[in-house]
């Protein structure tokens, strides 16, 4: 006796699998390709900073052209926020100037106070 384990597909399923074959990695691609240009907000600087000098931090992937918030902590607890402009590339840049010696944390606010991406530094003297 003789078992056949896979049977013949019918024409218009060889054609329905040949189309699922050449279309599923181009779909894939396509929104492998759309994540890819939406990158998450980041923000990033030294993590050491010099109390009398200051420094730069970076932000990247934020709306363009929108007004967002820049919240610095100090050690003592004091929160300060600064008004900032993203580019229309999605960037920002903010300057730290100088500073309290300790544990700082810097974060961009959205307009309604929801903070989309943050960092710790430490100010040494």
């Amino acid at each position: 006796m003789e078992f056949q384990f896979v049977r013949p597909l019918s024409q218009r399923a060889r054609q329905a699998a040949a189309l699922t074959l050449v279309c599923l990695p181009l779909l894939c691609s396509a929104q492998g390709i759309a994540i890819a240009k939406v990158p998450a907000p980041s923000l990033a600087g030294p993590s050491l900073v010099q109390a009398t000098k200051g420094a730069v931090f970076e932000g990247r992937g934020y709306p363009p052209n929108t007004a967002v918030s820049i919240a610095m902590q100090a050690p003592n607890g004091v929160e300060s926020q600064f008004s900032v402009m993203v580019t229309p590339a999605g960037t920002l840049t903010y300057r730290v100037p100088s500073s309290m010696a300790g544990p700082h944390k810097l974060s961009v606010l959205d307009s309604s106070g929801k903070a989309l991406a943050s960092t710790n530094f430490i100010v040494t003297q």
